[in-house]
């Protein structure tokens, strides 16, 4: 089993780049944003990594309520269907429950990114101060 809390650093399955505190699923160009209640059932379901997971265990995780019934989780299994369009992604087998069928991957944001920005803002800025100073040097010799 994975943590969730790990999980909600960003993961991948199959394809798709999900990112729980931001709210989105991403594959290449698209990015969805799944339903708050959506990303917790992927979450649940992405933590126990293929293994099954019974509607009354979901629906008692996702919502205060278990008296809401099974409505509200076929919403969000629905949601997430349409957002995979690939029926690979979560499965349901009548009597078992829910799984993923895809990879779950480990993947937190990428910090990297933001360090390469800032090393290149700052390759820009050493580069800015030292064509101020060239051209100070120059004023002198010439004055």
């Amino acid at each position: 089993m994975i943590d969730i809390e790990d999980l909600q650093n960003g993961f991948r399955i199959g394809e798709w780049r999900v990112r729980p505190r931001l709210g989105t699923m991403a594959r290449q160009a698209d990015v969805e944003y799944p339903s708050r209640n959506a990303l917790r059932v992927l979450l649940i379901l992405a933590s126990k990594e293929g293994r099954f997971v019974g509607r009354s265990e979901l629906v008692d995780a996702v919502w205060d309520s278990p008296a809401l019934g099974n409505v509200p989780l076929n919403r969000c299994m629905h949601e997430l269907s349409t957002v995979f369009d690939d029926p690979s992604y979560v499965r349901n087998v009548p009597g078992r429950g829910y799984r993923v069928g895809q990879p779950v991957i480990l993947e937190p944001e990428d910090h990297t990114e933001t360090g390469r920005r800032r090393s290149g803002g700052t390759v820009a800025l050493v580069a800015g101060a030292i064509a101020v100073l060239l051209s100070a040097a120059a004023w002198l010799l010439l004055t």
